[in-house]
């Protein structure tokens, strides 16, 4: 998560509040929400990675 010296430096240098928290929320979990699905859909085009693949199957326990 953010530490509190960044949210406290970007308040102190006059960033307005919801700009901050837009960016903490577009910086720590939307993009790398969608770098992560870019990524998983690259590997599945190369076929490094397919649907399934980290199924639990737990019938078996």
């Amino acid at each position: 998560m953010i530490s509190l010296g960044v949210l406290a430096q970007m308040t102190a240098s006059g960033y307005p509040a919801a700009e901050i928290w837009i960016k903490i929320i577009v910086f720590c979990f939307i993009a790398p929400a969608i770098l992560t699905w870019v990524i998983s859909e690259l590997f599945r085009k190369f076929g490094w990675i397919q649907h399934g693949d980290l199924k639990l199957h737990l019938e078996n326990m």
